[in-house]
C-alpha cells in the first residue's frame, strides 16, 4: 500500500524575520510617540505651575500697589483732624509727620528702582485692618531660602514703626523662584514715563516719587527642568499694571 504525504502550508524563516522586523519598527514608532506625549505633558505641567506661581505673585504686587497710601489726604475734612495732621500729604504716605520721614509722597510709594536689581517699597493699609503696613519687593540673585534663584522676595512688617521709612528694615522671604528678569516702568498722571532706572525714594526725590501714578511690572520666569524635545527651559512672561489710587 502506498501512502501519500501531503505538504503542510507554513511560514519560512525569512518570512518570520521580515514580520518581526516590521512589528519592531511599528512598536518603536508607537513607543516614541508615547514618550513625546509624556514629555510634552510634563512640560505643560511645569508651564502651568510656574505660570500660576508667577501670576499669583504678580497679582499680589498689583494688589499692594492699589492699596498703597493710607489714607488719602483728599479724604480729610480740613477741621476733622487737629494740626499738624489734617490734610498732611505725609499722612497719605502712611507716615506720622511728627516723627520725620514724611516729605510729601502721597501715593504710599516709598522707594523704587527699575535698574538691574529692581526694588519696590510700599506703605499702606494692605489688609484693611486700619493699621499702616510696610511691604517691600526685591529681585535677588541668591537667597538662603532657595537654591533656584534669581528670585523675587517679599518683605512685610505690620504695624509700621514710626520713623523714616527709608531707613527701616523688614524680613524678606522668597515669593517667586527661577526669575529671568523683573522690570518696573513708572508713569505720571499724564502718561509720561518717569525714569526710575537709578532709583528714587521719598527722602531724596519726594517730588518725582509723588508724580508716579501708574506702575507697569513685567516678570519673566523659567521652568526648573529642561523641555526634552527642544532642549531648552520653558519660559513665561507676564505683565501687569497697577495704579496708585491715593
Amino acid at each position: 500500500m502506498k501512502t501519500t504525504k501531503q505538504s503542510q502550508a507554513g511560514f519560512s524563516l525569512i518570512e518570520m524575520l521580515v514580520v518581526v522586523a516590521i512589528l519592531s519598527i511599528v512598536l518603536g514608532v508607537v513607543l516614541r510617540q508615547i514618550s513625546v506625549v509624556q514629555q510634552r505633558s510634563q512640560t505643560e505641567s511645569v508651564k502651568v505651575d510656574m505660570t500660576q506661581q508667577a501670576r499669583e505673585s504678580l497679582d499680589q504686587m498689583i494688589h499692594d500697589i492699589h492699596m498703597a497710601g493710607y489714607p488719602n489726604a483728599k479724604m480729610f475734612w480740613s477741621s476733622a483732624l487737629s494740626s499738624p495732621y489734617n490734610n498732611q500729604a505725609g499722612v497719605a504716605a502712611g507716615c506720622n509727620p511728627s516723627t520725620g520721614g514724611c516729605t510729601g509722597a502721597t501715593s504710599g510709594l516709598v522707594k523704587i528702582n527699575g535698574g538691574s536689581s529692581p526694588v519696590l517699597w510700599l506703605e499702606g493699609d494692605m489688609d484693611g485692618d486700619g493699621q499702616v503696613d510696610v511691604v517691600r519687593y526685591r529681585y535677588v540673585t541668591t537667597s538662603t531660602e532657595s537654591d533656584n534663584c534669581p528670585c523675587i522676595e517679599r518683605g512685610w512688617s505690620s504695624p509700621k514703626v514710626a520713623g523714616d521709612p527709608v531707613s527701616s528694615s523688614v524680613t524678606y522671604h522668597v515669593m517667586v523662584e527661577n526669575v529671568n528678569s523683573m522690570s518696573l516702568t513708572a508713569y505720571s498722571s499724564t502718561g509720561s514715563t518717569v525714569d526710575v532706572s537709578s532709583g528714587l525714594d521719598i527722602d531724596a526725590n519726594p517730588g518725582t516719587i509723588e508724580s508716579i501714578r501708574t506702575l507697569a511690572i513685567t516678570l519673566s520666569v523659567k521652568g526648573s527642568s529642561l523641555d526634552m524635545p527642544t532642549k531648552q527651559y520653558p519660559a513665561v512672561v507676564l505683565s501687569g499694571i497697577g495704579q496708585f489710587r491715593n
